[in-house]
């Protein structure tokens, strides 16, 4: 496709490309250092650690230092236009401060001029070279900021970013493209939905996909323009699957094809299973069930080589995209595109909660017509991946492409295109009424903390169990679950949500203990079928013979509920292995520490 892009006058062209070759630039000032290339700010022997906009901020800043910089300039080039309040602003001049040792006091380096903006009052230092790495046909070239990057866009359609709420949280999307069908894209571990349409490759892979679709791109929580959250507090694969479905929701999508890449790939096939009608058909590209080839010292080496290299385009217009390695504008856009789409340290613990993950156990649920697609010579995940979900997923079918590049916009995109263009398209699946689905069944059963309910009167037991029953019903509403059946000293309940299901069996259990009796709970998630009030299946066989085995007092779980509820603070502890006769094998079970 034809790549349109606005540079100014001047600039250094690639013969065999035809677009621009950027140079390496270091502004250099005081003791300090703004490194271009590498996009890293040193200060003395020290990088010094800033956000994406302080060094956007500071870069912008230093190329117009012969002025002052009005804020609402700043505001514009910045922000790209979005509406923010110069509160915004002002935070960020004091982080920038901060990193190159100056302050609002001294303004050796910054100065505010009141009442019209900021100027660079230091003396500044210009070198520029040819890029470091790699080598460039015809030499060096002039320089090339990272706000000089022309906005591309789509030449197709305008693209809107737009905002829906998942619970407190807001997720950015946009849906471009004029095609019949809807599909939902489900990217990686980071993203940056208003910069991938500026960089080739990103945009003319988004724009193939809506040759032939209708298509839905978002940012997930705490990545691109979604809210950013802490560290510490990043969403499970059961909480992505809620924002998903909220984004439907604000489409007013009914169904819809879901393509996940990547990390995507848990997040669509939880979603296929659980929500199996509003899921058409299922694509999965460099996707997995379980990253069990990482073993801890393998991850924190992988992780600390990308922490190290983060926002210099190393990850993606590299290790992520090897035909892009030489390259030299492709690592500079997609080092704008790292430092964007999320910070090194939300980078490095998206990546470690993926380690956690394993939906291995629900694959054999998706019902859905799944493709499975997978690059011979991926680097980040192997083959064998692919492979084994299309072994798990039933009538999946797995086509292997050439090529080294995991992820989706590089490499033999048109080949890709046509696959999936082929797929989407093709005849709607033949659908049975009441299918099975994916829930996580709670069976809970009730006995005196005391004596045991047979050393209650039976006036006393009757209101014991009657207010149990209530609390079933008040705790199950609260987190999106139903009571199925509440009879006697038992009580069944589905959830469409492993987490969810622990959550509520633990203030279920509390409530209970406040009445002075205790419950012993099982955990399980696995393929129910719901007709005619009752809920049956495997699951439920499973879920009644966890509770058996428990203790009283506590909430027992199956290894496929811990595995699902990675990254949301619950705590297990082993409770060994357990012969089970619906599964005619010992499973290891594990309580839930409240």
């Amino acid at each position: 496709m034809e790549r349109m892009w606005r540079f100014a006058a001047g600039r250094g062209i690639d013969a065999n490309r035809g677009r621009s070759i950027p140079s390496a630039v270091i502004y250099r000032f005081e003791d300090c250092e703004l490194d271009l290339d590498l996009f890293e700010l040193r200060r003395g022997d020290e990088v010094q650690q800033v956000e994406p906009q302080v060094f956007d901020l500071l870069t912008y800043l230093l190329r117009h230092r012969d002025r002052v910089v009005p804020k609402g300039e700043i505001l514009e080039a910045i922000w790209d236009n979005r509406i923010v309040s110069e509160s915004a602003l002002t935070s960020r001049i004091k982080t920038l401060r901060r990193a190159v040792g100056d302050d609002g006091r001294a303004q050796r380096i910054l100065r505010t001029i009141h009442g019209r903006g900021y100027r660079i009052v230091a003396e500044v230092e210009e070198i520029t070279a040819a890029p470091t790495g790699k080598d460039v046909p015809g030499g060096a070239a002039p320089e090339v900021s990272p706000d000089d990057f022309g906005h591309r866009r789509s030449r197709r359609f305008e693209v809107q970013t737009l905002y829906a709420f998942s619970g407190r949280f807001s997720v950015a999307y946009q849906i471009v493209g004029d095609g019949e069908v809807p599909v939902i894209f489900i990217p990686g571990f980071v993203s940056n939905i208003d910069l991938q349409w500026d960089i080739p490759g990103f945009a003319d892979f988004f724009e193939g996909l809506t040759s032939f679709c209708r298509l839905l791109v978002f940012d997930k929580r705490g990545t691109g323009l979604s809210d950013r959250i802490p560290l510490d507090d990043h969403p499970t694969v059961e909480e992505r699957v809620d924002e998903v479905i909220t984004l439907m929701d604000a489409a007013e999508w009914e169904q819809a094809s879901i393509f996940g890449i990547s990390e995507g790939g848990p997040l669509a096939t939880l979603l296929a299973a659980t929500y199996p009608h509003r899921v058409r058909k299922l694509i999965l590209l460099g996707a997995w069930a379980r990253l069990d080839w990482l073993d801890s010292e393998e991850l924190d080496r992988r992780l600390n080589w990308m922490t190290r290299r983060w926002g210099k385009g190393r990850m993606f217009g590299e290790f992520l995209a090897p035909s892009w390695a030489s390259d030299p504008t492709m690592r500079q856009l997609c080092a704008r595109y790292e430092r964007h789409a999320a910070t090194p340290g939300t980078a490095e613990q998206i990546l470690r909660l993926n380690a956690q993950i394993d939906v291995t156990d629900i694959l054999p649920s998706i019902k859905q017509p799944t493709l499975v697609l997978h690059r011979r010579d991926d680097p980040f995940i192997p083959l064998s991946a692919g492979k084994l979900l299309a072994e798990q997923i039933p009538g999946a079918k797995l086509i292997v492409l050439d090529g080294a590049d995991h992820l989706a916009f590089a490499g033999d995109t048109e080949t890709l295109l046509r696959h999936v263009e082929a797929f989407v398209t093709g005849p709607d699946p033949v659908r049975e009424r009441d299918q099975p689905v994916l829930a996580t069944v709670g069976f809970a059963c009730m006995e005196s903390a005391a004596e045991g309910t047979a050393g209650l009167g039976h006036r006393r037991h009757r209101e014991l169990v009657d207010r149990y029953h209530k609390e079933a019903r008040r705790v199950g509403r609260s987190y999106q679950g139903k009571v199925i059946k509440a009879e006697g000293s038992t009580v069944l309940t589905a959830f469409v949500g492993p987490a969810r299901a622990v959550r509520a069996a633990c203030d279920l259990q509390t409530a209970v203990e406040a009445l002075g009796m205790n419950l012993r709970v099982g955990l399980h998630t696995a393929e129910v079928e719901a007709t005619e009030g009752e809920l049956t299946g495997l699951g439920v066989e499973i879920a009644a013979e966890v509770a058996k085995l428990a203790r009283p007092g506590e909430v027992w779980a199956s290894r496929t509920v811990r595995d699902l509820v990675a990254g949301s603070k619950l705590c297990f502890i082993e409770r060994g292995q357990h012969q089970l006769g619906a599964v005619g094998e010992a499973w290891a079970l594990y309580a839930v520490e409240r």
